[in-house]
């Protein structure tokens, strides 16, 4: 992906990177910035809206609530090759709203 967005902007083009939701979260945004950047190539990022912010806001709920949850913990899911799984417990438990995005196992 890093590539072609450089071979399309290096032809002259308008080269758009469309994610849904926010595109610093839990993308490849930061790889593709830095390959552009040493291309020469210029970036704007423009923010969305968090998948767990659109769910909460969905069910017209607070991630947070005073009482109830005071930690909102937005991982992933997929952990690396080499350790699959991420470490659940840590990222969740009594006062914490936990979102996984991308899990997919």
């Amino acid at each position: 992906m890093n590539a072609l967005v450089v071979a399309e902007a290096r032809k002259g083009r308008r080269v758009v990177r469309l994610k849904s939701g926010d595109s610093g979260i839990f993308g490849r945004a930061t790889e593709e910035i830095k390959t552009a950047w040493a291309a020469g190539i210029p970036v704007k990022m423009v923010p969305g809206v968090t998948a767990a912010c659109a769910a909460g806001a969905g069910l017209t709920r607070s991630l947070t609530e005073r009482a109830v949850a005071n930690t909102l913990v937005l991982a992933t899911g997929t952990g690396a090759a080499d350790d699959p799984t991420p470490d659940s417990t840590r990222l969740s438990g009594p006062g914490m709203t936990t979102a996984l995005y991308m899990s997919v196992r």
